[in-house]
């Protein structure tokens, strides 16, 4: 707030502070690990790490195959996903076009990233059932709130969509649950209090 006055504590909804390991030198480490067979480990990936991505998957790839380990194509993975529509992306006579065809289009469950019930629901037909799948498919939670305003929403989408109950309903997958049970017939979230 000293360093940019112009900023009010009103307009912060998400805060976030912590600590980034990182090694001595300008290089990423990448290595065979020395105790587990084709482990490889993969540190001290800064700045460049994200555009790095690509070549650093493949050097991977060639640890492992050096290592050893056979590896074979999964028939039938796409080599190429898709590109989502988005209903931020078109022009407001489309998305009206759609809201007459659904009117769950109109309904904005991710306010942040401008995400409606229809794309959540179109992501959970298409298999992701977590909080993290339906945020990398459809963008909801990304937003300047990380999920603060819509997780409830999402999560009684999913309810409602596959029948799961709201203690079921994880962020990654099992072990990362966001509800731990029931007190007086209310659901209790795993970090205290109702979700």
């Amino acid at each position: 707030m000293r360093m940019v006055p112009g900023i009010s504590k009103r307009d912060i909804i998400t805060a976030f502070s912590g600590l980034r390991p990182t090694l001595a030198g300008d290089d990423f480490y990448i290595e065979s690990s020395r105790q587990a067979d084709h482990f490889v480990q993969v540190a001290g990936i800064q700045s460049p790490g994200l555009t790095a991505s690509p070549a650093i998957a493949e050097m991977v790839e060639e640890i492992l195959r050096r290592d050893g380990l056979r590896m074979q194509e999964k028939p039938g993975w796409p080599r190429v996903i898709a590109r989502v529509e988005r209903t931020r992306d078109r022009p407001s006579r489309e998305v009206a076009l759609l809201i007459e065809k659904d009117p769950a289009y109109a309904h904005i469950v991710c306010r942040c990233e401008a995400v409606s019930e229809a794309e959540v629901v179109e992501a959970i037909r298409k298999g992701h059932t977590t909080l993290d799948g339906i945020k990398y498919y459809t963008r909801a939670g990304m937003g300047r709130c990380q999920g603060g305003f819509c997780t409830y929403r999402i999560m009684q989408i999913i309810c409602r969509e596959t029948g799961m109950p709201l203690e079921r309903i994880t962020k990654h997958g099992p072990g990362s649950e966001l509800v731990v049970g029931r007190i007086g017939g209310a659901a209790q979230s795993a970090f205290g209090g109702a979700p």
